[in-house]
């Protein structure tokens, strides 16, 4: 699988009307939601659950996001409701596609979920992370992540620092270091 495609999916998950088919995917309406899109191949059947960062325009959600990110900066993720939800996600797309792998992928908050779940569930085979955000104390993931950042996005750097993976550097597309934008 190109990681661009990963990328292309984790800008989707930002996305209130994604498309119902996109680069081959299918979206499973019943699995997504605001905060997470899941898409399954059409044929090869491969799962990836794409995982919205934080969303600081939309009123609603922007004050549970920087919950979010304050519980990263501090390792405090298993206790926050985000990330509590998200491992219930995980288990229900288990449950609907079994045990088989999935691949998480995400964007800032949105790739430090995954980066989570990669670590709590076996069922993730595969985890590639945008930007993610992270803490000195924050969950270090796992050996199954790929992660890529942009040069001189401080929101991620402290991350690749601390993560477990594969960490790649990139110079940016954009002015905006942190924006997904920078990798599709």
């Amino acid at each position: 699988m190109n990681e661009d495609v990963y990328a292309k999916l984790s800008k989707v998950a930002y996305e209130k009307d994604a498309p119902e088919v996109y680069e081959g995917y299918r979206l499973d309406k019943e699995l997504s939601d605001g905060k997470r899109k899941t898409f399954v191949h059409e044929q090869t059947g491969d799962v990836v659950v794409a995982n919205a960062g934080t969303q600081l325009k939309n009123p609603r959600q922007r004050m549970k996001d920087i919950g979010s990110d304050l519980a990263i900066a501090f390792g405090a993720e298993k206790y926050d409701p985000r990330f509590r939800e998200s491992e219930r996600h995980q288990r229900r797309v288990e449950h609907k596609y079994g045990g088989k792998g999935i691949t998480q992928v995400g964007h800032s908050l949105g790739g430090s979920v995954a980066n989570y779940l990669g670590k709590k569930s076996d069922s993730v085979k595969k985890v590639v992370t945008y930007n993610a955000g992270g803490g000195l104390f924050s969950d270090r993931g796992s050996g199954k992540s790929v992660n890529y950042y942009t040069q001189g996005d401080v929101l991620s750097n402290v991350r690749a620092l601390v993560n477990r993976g594969t960490n790649i550097v990139t110079r940016g597309k954009r002015k905006n270091a942190h924006t997904i934008m920078n990798f599709v």
